[in-house]
C-alpha cells in the first residue's frame, strides 16, 4: 500500500512532502519503494517524522540520498524523531550519529541543502556529518536539544569543522542557528563569523559542567580570547565576545527554552549591557530570576525590540 500511495503522489508536482513513518517501515521497505523517493523531482522540502527508531536503518539513509539526488531543487530537510507511548513505557535507548542519515550514498554531497533541522533524542550531530553537508550553503540549522540527563547531542569536533569552514574564502551563509546549550566548540564557531540574524538556544543556555575534553578546549581558546577561561567564564565569553561579533545583524535572540525553570544562571548588569548593544533585535527571550534590581533592566529596554519575552523563575 505504501508503494502504491507514494507512486501515485509522485506524479504530482509536489514541492513539500511530509511523511510520518515508524521504524518498521524502513526495516521492511522494498528496493522499489526506496527508488520511488527519487521520482519527486519538484521537491523543495522533505519532512520526516520518525517514530520508534531502534536501529541504524540503511533504507532510511538510502531513501534520503535518493530523494536528494532526484530532487535538484530540494533545499530543506527536517528529521524529527520521537517514541510512541508504548516505547515510552518500555524505552530502548538508541542513539545514532546523524551522519548515518546520509551514508546511503557517501560520495554525494547535498550542495543545494539550505535548511537542515535534526530534532528529537535519536540522532547526535557528529563530526562526520560535516563531510556529508555543504556547510557553506546552509542558511538555517537547527540541532537536537540535550538529552534529559544532560548528555550533549553535538560533538565538539563538529563545531570545530564548521569554524574551519567559516574561515575559507566566501565564508558562511548561515543566518539562523538553533543550538542546544553553550559549549567551548560552539563559542569557537560563533566567533568565526558575524552574520547571524537569529540565535535560539533550544534546551537552555547555561552550559553543563565541562568534561576533561571540554576543559582542554577552553585552555586552547584562552590565548585567542586574551585570558584564562574556566567553565564559569564561558558565558562571559559569550556576552563579551560572541554577541558583539553578531550585534550588527542579530534580529532574534532566545537564551532559554520553554523549560525556563531549569536555567541555573541570572542576568547581570554587564550581560544586559551586551544585549542592549544588539540594537537591531526585534525579538528577545530571556530568563529573569528573582531578586533582580529594576535599575539593572533599564539598559535592556534600550533595544528596539517590540517583542520581549521574560521567563520568570521563582527562587
Amino acid at each position: 500500500m505504501s508503494l502504491l500511495v507514494l507512486r501515485a503522489v509522485s506524479d504530482l508536482p509536489v514541492v513539500h512532502l511530509y511523511l510520518k513513518l515508524d521504524g518498521i517501515f524502513f526495516r521492511d521497505s522494498p528496493q522499489q519503494l526506496i527508488q520511488t523517493f527519487g521520482t519527486f523531482t519538484a521537491l523543495r522540502r522533505l519532512e520526516l517524522e520518525l517514530i520508534d527508531i531502534e536501529f541504524i536503518a540503511a533504507n532510511l539513509s538510502a531513501s534520503i540520498c535518493t530523494c536528494l539526488q532526484g530532487s535538484p531543487q530540494l533545499e530543506e530537510l527536517v528529521v524529527h524523531t520521537h517514541n510512541s507511548s508504548y516505547m515510552e513505557l518500555y524505552p530502548v535507548l538508541f542513539i545514532a550519529p546523524a551522519s548515518s542519515l546520509f551514508s546511503g550514498n557517501a560520495p554525494y554531497r547535498p550542495a543545494r541543502l539550505r535548511n537542515l533541522s535534526i530534532e528529537g533524542p535519536t540522532y547526535t550531530v557528529d563530526k562526520a556529518l560535516s563531510s556529508h553537508l555543504d556547510l557553506k550553503a546552509l542558511q538555517r540549522f537547527a540541532l537536537p536539544a540535550h538529552a534529559m540527563d544532560g548528555t550533549p547531542m553535538v560533538e565538539e569536533e563538529f563545531w570545530f569543522m564548521f569554524a574551519k569552514t567559516a574561515h575559507t574564502p566566501g565564508g558562511l551563509e548561515l543566518k539562523h542557528l538553533t543550538p542546544s546549550q553553550l559549549s567551548p566548540g560552539l563559542v569557537k564557531f560563533l566567533l568565526s563569523f558575524g552574520t547571524l540574524e537569529e540565535l535560539h538556544f533550544s534546551s537552555g543556555f547555561c552550559p553543563h559542567p565541562l568534561s576533561p575534553a571540554g576543559q582542554t578546549d577552553l585552555g586552547a581558546m584562552a590565548s585567542e580570547l586574551g585570558g584564562a577561561i574556566t567553565e564559569h567564564h564561558l558565558m562571559d565569553v559569550f556576552f563579551n565576545a560572541v554577541l558583539p561579533a553578531h550585534k550588527d545583524n542579530l534580529r532574534s535572540l532566545a537564551l532559554c527554552g520553554d523549560g525556563a525553570r531549569d536555567e541555573m544562571w541570572t542576568l547581570s548588569k554587564e550581560y544586559l549591557a551586551s544585549i542592549s548593544g544588539c540594537q537591531g533585535l526585534t525579538s528577545l527571550h530571556i530568563p529573569l530570576s528573582y531578586p533582580v534590581a529594576v535599575k539593572d533592566l533599564v539598559s535592556a529596554s534600550q533595544c528596539s525590540s517590540p517583542c520581549v519575552s521574560l521567563a520568570y523563575l521563582a527562587q
